[in-house]
């Protein structure tokens, strides 16, 4: 069907994702160049690069030390713990996203088929990541980025129904809201939703929180869940660029997935980053290695985001993009810590 559908349409190039590895080899057989447009950082493609040409055995030997370094060409030293989730905990046929690490290993081999050299256009600049871009020698590795949504309303192909908690962020001071997400995928347990809850309450600054709905549905005391919510919002979805844009915000708590590094970079926000699995963790180390950007690890969520908001406090508005990495705060580890 593919290759009847193709051979009625011409085409200058293509460009393919991860989750479509087998598109690149039908434009190679139509003659037609292609790119592969790569959503992660360039840093998290050489791991993933390097891990297929030669460096798996010494990663699957040190998989349950995540304080064991392993050296990668064109990177530096990252510990295993560091290192996409996917190569460490994913390899075994049983485990949930076994069929991911299998979609990457695909995608690894089908750019190493194209001739005379595979291109890559990657969601980055070179501002964010000076080295990791010359670290997969074998392609053309290209910054495209970043490519961010919109924040002006007239741009948006989706229905905007944020209009209670944006009018609730315009009747905040400024840099003074704690934005918190952790993404669509991964979810918290009560402990966790709990904890997350007491630091914020703790704080004493006003904060919009996305919790999905499902999670909060789970609980049986869901109506106390509510009940914590004193001084914040708790929504189940929100345009997060549009929050993070409006200048009332004055941190993001973040999973640390790679767009929402990429928007609180692109808005000014500084971040408080709790990275869960896949490349997450490795975005907060790329974070915190970038020259420019500044490293402080708290014991506790309330610590947290008093230094980072006062920190933002000391801005007049947002910082111009100059500034944007001027404040990076890392919290270390989400599990056993208090609030």
């Amino acid at each position: 069907m593919v290759h009847a559908l193709s051979s009625n349409v011409s085409a200058a190039s293509r460009v393919t994702t991860l989750l479509l590895p087998w598109a690149a080899g039908v434009a190679r057989e139509r003659g037609v160049p292609s790119a592969l447009y790569w959503i992660q950082p360039a840093a998290v493609l050489a791991i993933y690069h390097h891990y297929f040409h030669g460096c798996a055995g010494v990663v699957a030997e040190h998989r349950h030390d995540p304080s064991f370094l392993v050296e990668l060409p064109g990177l530096a030293p990252q510990a295993i713990g560091d290192l996409p989730s996917f190569l460490t905990d994913s390899t075994d046929p049983s485990d949930i996203f076994h069929s991911v690490f299998n979609t990457i290993r695909d995608l690894i081999e089908t750019l190493d088929k194209e001739s005379p050299r595979a291109t890559v256009l990657v969601n980055t600049c070179r501002e964010l990541e000076p080295g990791s871009l010359a670290a997969v020698g074998a392609h053309d590795v290209l910054p495209v980025g970043p490519v961010l949504p919109s924040g002006d309303e007239s741009g948006s192909i989706f229905k905007q129904d944020g209009a209670e908690y944006m009018e609730w962020l315009e009747a905040q001071p400024a840099c003074s809201v704690v934005y918190v997400s952790f993404g669509s995928l991964a979810s918290m347990a009560r402990e966790q939703l709990d904890e997350l809850l007491l630091g914020l309450k703790g704080s004493g600054r006003p904060y919009l929180c996305v919790i999905r709905e499902d999670v909060v549905a789970a609980l049986v005391e869901a109506e106390e869940v509510r009940g914590r919510l004193r001084n914040g919002v708790a929504v189940g979805w929100c345009d997060q660029v549009r929050v993070l844009s409006h200048a009332a915000v004055g941190c993001l708590v973040t999973h640390c997935g790679w767009n929402s590094v990429l928007e609180s970079v692109a808005s000014g926000v500084p971040m408080v980053c709790v990275p869960r699995m896949s490349d997450q963790h490795m975005n907060a180390q790329l974070a915190v290695t970038t020259p420019g950007w500044r490293q402080v690890e708290l014991d506790n969520l309330m610590s947290v985001l008093d230094t980072t908001t006062s920190s933002s406090s000391n801005f007049s508005g947002k910082p111009a993009n100059a500034n944007v990495y001027s404040y990076y705060m890392f919290c270390s580890s989400w599990e056993g810590k208090q609030a």
